[in-house]
């Protein structure tokens, strides 16, 4: 139905039916949410097995894929622990085609955070160029469980061996 707490609430109002406190309704909506979908959070191995079954190269030019990803156990021994961090970490980067094809004809790339954006509280990191008429054109989006230097490392050799995988030429 897509109708919010407060226009239920309402509903329940002007039919004269009981209606119960807003928090019990939106309890309710949750309990149903995940009832009807399933949980909505995901852990770092049900992470692992999507990026896992999403990276093989689709045919279709639009198909998304994950092009990359890093999945880091925080009890592994690994490159990326940095002053006894020893946190799980995560990081993957999704494109399709003719967005990665937009990276072969660029010579600057744009790569930003943006927290309107978030996946599971995570903030979306948009990849791309701008051309002469200052228009954006993406070459896809990563999600990193941070944003350090490494993060943003992973996102650029992404890129990089997607199109050398594609054999694509990227500009120098």
């Amino acid at each position: 139905m897509k109708v919010k707490p407060k226009r239920i609430l309402e509903l329940l109002e002007e039919k004269n039916l009981p209606v119960p406190k807003k928090h019990q309704l939106s309890s309710y909506l949750v309990s149903l949410r995940v009832k009807l979908y399933g949980n909505s959070s995901m852990s770092l191995g049900e992470l692992e097995a999507w990026c896992e079954q999403k990276s093989v190269i689709p045919d279709d030019e639009d198909e998304p894929w994950v092009l990359r990803d890093k999945i880091i156990y925080g009890d592994e021994i690994n490159d990326d622990v940095q002053d006894g961090d020893y946190e799980n970490k995560f990081r993957l980067f999704v494109t399709t085609k003719r967005l990665l094809f937009n990276a072969t004809i660029s010579h600057v790339i744009h790569a930003n955070a943006t927290y309107k954006l978030i996946w599971e509280g995570f903030p979306c990191l948009i990849i791309g160029t701008t051309d002469m008429i200052k228009q954006f054109h993406p070459y896809g989006f990563a999600v990193c469980s941070n944003e350090a230097e490494k993060d943003f490392e992973f996102i650029f050799m992404s890129i990089r061996d997607g199109l050398q995988d594609l054999n694509m030429n990227m500009n120098e």
